[in-house]
């Protein structure tokens, strides 16, 4: 195989030009390497440049990866190129990594955007889903609400609607009550003599949490 083959070939898999390549070298080695240094079997200049040339190769990849994923964050959803590619939500994210699956492997994009595999899975499910209104859309027909009210009022239609029956879980006494014997004061003079429990709901993205503090009425603080 020729020099000539050989440097574009090298070029080639690490999409750069061959001008990069030989300026690359030069910042390595300093002058051209004489013909017949290839043919050295242990020589530790020849050895680094390798070295050096794989290093490169990484740092191209990655660069060019990052490169790609900016542009098209700036296409798809409109952000700005200097946009922080960690602050994208992760519906944004998966938007972006399915235009680029066939250049780079998925797993390189987890990794790098911090994305995990099921909610990336989850989010392309979502997207692929028909959307809601795509019919109405398609067909260009807009309508505001007083509209279709006017003609639900006209045409004498039935709207059915199904209401929630609110819990309640109280149903009646069947014990006697517990006196009252706080009557509102909440202060004590020495510790442990009154104690206050209440349960307070939290919704949080995985659900609802419940906090049930039980508060010293002599200082205020946590007992459980």
């Amino acid at each position: 195989m020729s020099h000539k083959t050989s440097v574009q070939n090298i070029a080639k898999r690490s999409q750069v030009t061959r001008k990069t390549l030989y300026d690359w070298k030069q910042e390595l080695v300093g002058e051209e390497l004489p013909s017949n240094m290839s043919k050295i079997p242990n020589s530790p200049n020849l050895e680094d440049l390798k070295d050096e040339v794989i290093v490169l190769k990484r740092q191209v990849y990655q660069l060019r990866m990052e490169k790609d994923f900016l542009e098209r964050s700036t296409d798809l959803i409109k952000k700005h190129e200097g946009i922080n590619p960690l602050n994208l939500s992760n519906k944004e994210k998966t938007i972006v990594i399915d235009t680029l699956l066939q250049y780079y492997p998925l797993i390189k994009f987890l990794i790098e955007l911090k994305l995990p595999k099921s909610s990336y899975h989850y989010h392309r499910i979502l997207l692929r889903l028909p959307e809601k209104y795509a019919e109405l859309k398609n067909r260009k027909i807009i309508v505001s609400e007083k509209v279709i009210r006017r003609l639900v009022e006209k045409e004498k239609l039935i709207v059915k609607s199904v209401s929630k029956k609110k819990h309640n879980s109280y149903a009646g006494e069947i014990t006697p009550a517990t006196p009252n014997i706080i009557q509102r004061n909440f202060k004590a003079k020495v510790p442990n003599e009154k104690w206050l429990i209440d349960i307070t709901k939290f919704s949080v993205y995985s659900g609802k949490v419940y906090l049930s503090p039980i508060i010293d009425c002599f200082d205020g603080a946590a007992v459980s």
